[in-house]
């Protein structure tokens, strides 16, 4: 009889396994062909080369290595942040160096710096490093508690964004929108 419920249990343990990897199913492409990137520019695929191995080594190896001066950021895309895609989609992107991005092509900007580039209010915010812990301590403008509040638009009025709360272009929650925006290409 024990060797029965054993068997029962051990049937049971095995089914509650089975049913927990089933949850948790994993596809793998097995193919032998390697991945394949689909870049396209301009309406055309870009087409892949080919490179001789070594004699790229030896022209890289004559070269100096630089930092990148600019480093472009995606400001749109074909397809919604956050939205899962399956393999093989295709997605647009749009990129700009921060300096040539001016923040009106933001939605919800304090009117004051819908001219001004990313980079040069960015460069302002960055100063201080209090405000910039505030704002992206905080989702919503609505969230940051009064005592908080009062500091926070100072800054702002300091940075050049004058705090209106009965202007909605020139509001607490506009100015907010902007450091956060900005704070989004650091």
């Amino acid at each position: 009889m024990a060797s029965s419920k054993n068997l029962v249990d051990s049937s049971f343990a095995s089914f509650t396994a089975a049913s927990a990897l089933q949850d948790k199913t994993v596809f793998v492409d097995l193919t032998d062909k390697p991945a394949q990137a689909q870049v396209v520019r301009d309406g055309y695929q870009v087409p892949s080369v080919k490179t001789n191995p070594t004699i790229i080594e030896q022209f890289l190896s004559g070269l100096d290595t630089q930092k990148p001066t600019e480093s472009p950021r995606v400001i749109n895309q074909s397809i919604t942040a956050g939205i899962r895609v399956g393999l093989g989609t295709v997605v647009d992107l749009v990129l700009a160096p921060k300096q040539d991005v001016p923040l009106g092509i933001f939605s919800d900007i304090h009117s004051a710096v819908q001219e001004t580039s990313v980079a040069a209010l960015l460069a302002k915010a960055e100063q201080d490093q209090l405000l910039t812990k505030q704002i992206l301590k905080y989702d919503r403008a609505d969230a940051i508690p009064a005592s908080e509040q009062a500091a926070i638009r100072e800054k702002m009025t300091a940075l050049g964004m004058p705090i209106n709360d009965a202007d909605s272009a020139t509001s607490f929650d506009k100015g907010f929108n902007a450091l956060r925006t900005v704070l989004a290409f650091k």
